[in-house]
């Protein structure tokens, strides 16, 4: 849960420091979940990062290649998974109401 909080926006990361301090969460798990939950954030700006560089110094569009169009469909695919695993694990955590 730690990592899906990360990529969410709800909360500044400040608040949610302390939250999850007074959880019973492991200092060693926090600092993994954190580092995994934060990745994609971080690769996300980096790409945007390099893309305007591209265009303030080329001055142009350009074609993306197929490796850009598999890393866009894989990351497409990795959210649509995990929006469907944090659902089905808040249910779990919640109980379902239904039988």
């Amino acid at each position: 849960m730690v990592a899906l909080l990360r990529q969410t926006a709800i909360l500044p990361f400040s608040i949610m420091n302390y939250a999850l301090g007074l959880s019973k969460i492991t200092f060693k798990k926090y600092i993994l979940a954190s580092w995994i939950g934060m990745m994609p954030g971080q690769i996300l700006y980096v790409y945007l990062g390099s893309i305007a560089g591209e265009m303030v110094f080329e001055g142009h569009q350009r074609q993306k290649t197929i490796t850009e169009w598999v890393f866009f469909a894989l990351g497409l695919i990795v959210t649509i998974g995990m929006g469907i695993y944090a659902a089905k694990r808040v249910k779990k955590i919640l109980g379902d109401p239904q039988p």
